[in-house]
């Protein structure tokens, strides 16, 4: 079984690069661009995790980003931001993110984000 991550990246025309990423690196990706389609993805309960692309200044990503943590309060987070002002990072804050990051972030990385907010059956493990 692979870890399934819902992208949200609004207004993203085509493939979004972080879906892209992610595939990648082995994810199944649900990619939505709208609050009505990550609504529908939410609503199907198979996903552990979401990404969520944030453009900060921009009010309809604060209100489906407050959304998505009112429908799925205990769905692992993780937030990409285009950049982190202290004014972002406090509003992102509150909503319980388990990784964030300014653009640009290093595949790998977000990757090991992924794997680790889809909990342990996903985690690679070294064998010490």
């Amino acid at each position: 079984m692979v870890p399934s991550v819902i992208v949200y990246e609004a207004g993203a025309a085509g493939e979004s690069p972080l879906a892209g990423v992610l595939a990648a690196g082995g994810c199944e990706v649900c990619a939505t661009s709208t609050t009505e389609t990550l609504v529908n993805a939410l609503a199907t309960g198979r996903h552990h995790a979401v990404l969520f692309a944030f453009r900060p200044g921009r009010d309809d990503d604060l209100v489906a980003l407050r959304l998505l943590r009112r429908l799925a309060p205990d769905l692992p987070l993780i937030v990409v931001a285009s950049h982190a002002s202290l004014e972002v990072r406090r509003l992102i804050q509150p909503l319980r993110p388990i990784y964030f990051a300014p653009r640009p972030v290093d595949p790998g990385e977000l990757c090991e984000a992924v794997r680790d907010a889809c909990g342990p059956p996903y985690r690679e493990v070294s064998a010490g």
